[in-house]
């Protein structure tokens, strides 16, 4: 509004106040999923504060991808092609400060699945090596990135070395179905409960992956084959 030449004052007729307002939300543009104009002026204010919040996010990721981009350093040929990829944080930073992450690195909190896939596989969108290379530095710079990295790797390694004693090969290069495929014959092996306190199957893999740290090997059930079998299930359900 004060852009438009409107200013709002601490006391205004009701004429001046929807000037001011028809001049402030005739520069606001959120457009609803199928592309149509919102009114703006009908919507109520939390839903506005919402589609602002939407807006200035999606702003927040596209400076962060520009950030990443200009950090990122040109695939080092190395005898470990899927640990490529590599950020320098400052213009002065010499190659062994070289990181695996960008400065807008963010510790991924997802489920157990998609987690187990970053740390096998890497994330190819975001240019992210495989997070198994990771080390306390390529995450000093993150909120308890430190702390995150040593807890999802105590929680890797369990599910690597249940898959291991089911007779699966971890690889240092995996694509994304032979992970899929360790994850389910080593993931059993965290001993977590497959039901709720309630008596409901437990979706185990599409549990973030810090719910399944703080429970894991509190189930000590006489079949530890249960919790595949239901996981199973529902996968069958699915397809």
């Amino acid at each position: 509004a004060i852009k438009k030449g409107k200013y709002p004052a601490p006391s205004m007729t009701r004429e001046e106040v929807f000037e001011c307002f028809a001049a402030g939300v005739d520069s606001l543009n959120f457009p609803t999923p199928s592309g149509k104009q919102r009114d703006i002026s009908r919507l109520k204010w939390s839903t506005l504060l919402k589609c602002y919040k939407k807006a200035e996010a999606s702003k927040r990721e596209e400076w962060e991808e520009v950030i990443a981009r200009k950090e990122r350093i040109d695939p080092i040929s190395s005898d470990m092609p899927h640990d490529s990829r590599w950020y320098k944080h400052s213009p002065k930073d010499k190659l062994f400060d070289r990181k695996r992450t960008p400065t807008t690195y963010k510790f991924p909190m997802l489920n157990l699945e998609r987690m187990y896939l970053l740390w096998h596989c890497g994330d190819d969108d975001q240019q992210i090596s495989a997070m198994k290379y990771f080390n306390k530095k390529d995450v000093a710079h993150v909120a308890r990135g430190i702390a995150s990295l040593s807890e999802v790797r105590k929680l890797m390694g369990n599910i690597d070395l249940e898959a291991r004693k089911r007779g699966m090969e971890i690889k240092d290069g995996m694509t994304p179905s032979e992970a899929i495929a360790c994850l389910r014959a080593g993931y059993p092996g965290l001993g977590i409960p497959p039901k709720t306190p309630d008596g409901r199957p437990r979706d185990i893999l599409r549990m973030k992956w810090s719910s399944a740290a703080n429970i894991k090997g509190t189930w000590k059930g006489s079949d530890v084959n249960e919790a595949e079998e239901i996981s199973e299930a529902e996968k069958n359900e699915e397809d």
